[in-house]
């Protein structure tokens, strides 16, 4: 890199050498002067980039974990991948690295608020989800979506009535799981349904392609 920047015309230790040195380097965006030779400055700044955007897909994280599990999990190690390049980059300065660890915590489903209300597993709430999805008896979509809202809002007495298709849906959609599992079942239909709702930075669908390349 020396003799490319001597080349260049730059006399080693001069700003024009400095510049020729520092302009193809990854740091260079981050130094306030290319010419010059703050590193450790430069160092700092990319550091501080890396916290802020941790930062940033954390609350993303936070504000939509109850539907984090329901996300690809391919999607949620390619946000994981992020982190961990993100980590590296704030650890060259200091070991504080924001909230990574909370980060990583979510997108593993290992933190509290991203398992089912109902503590049910995937397999069960993917079977009522397909259920509410693919139709039951007269009962249309639109008119199994507005149940499950009311259900969720009233209960089942007050959502269904006296209507029998109404309580046998919901009897087959929740099971022994009660209002906790339906709440489940929901929250995995939305997202399913409609995954542009759960916006993160940038107003990508959370953990997307989108997101992370935003980010």
């Amino acid at each position: 890199m020396s003799k490319e920047a001597a080349a260049a015309g730059g006399t080693v230790g001069t700003l024009p050498y400095f510049k020729a040195l520092n302009e193809d380097l990854l740091l260079a965006p981050f130094m306030r002067d290319v010419s010059g030779w703050r590193y450790y400055e430069a160092l700092e700044a990319l550091a501080g980039r890396c916290r802020e955007t941790i930062d940033v897909l954390c609350d993303d994280l936070k504000a939509h974990a109850r539907i984090i599990r329901y996300v690809p999990a391919r999607n949620r190690m390619n946000a994981l991948n992020l982190v961990e390049t993100l980590s590296g980059g704030a650890a060259l300065v200091s070991p504080f690295c924001g909230n990574a660890d909370e980060c990583a915590a979510i997108l593993s489903l290992s933190a509290s608020e991203t398992g089912t209300k109902s503590r049910a597993g995937d397999a069960d709430v993917d079977r009522a989800e397909a259920l509410l999805s693919s139709g039951f008896g007269p009962l249309s979509g639109f008119q199994r979506e507005s149940l499950v809202q009311e259900t969720l809002r009233w209960g089942v007495s007050s959502a269904a009535g006296a209507d029998e298709t109404k309580q046998n849906f919901l009897a087959e959609l929740c099971g022994a799981g009660g209002l906790g599992f339906l709440e489940d079942v929901w929250n995995k239909h939305l997202y399913q349904t409609s995954p542009d709702s759960f916006s993160g930075a940038g107003g990508y669908a959370v953990c997307s392609e989108d997101h992370i390349d935003y980010l």
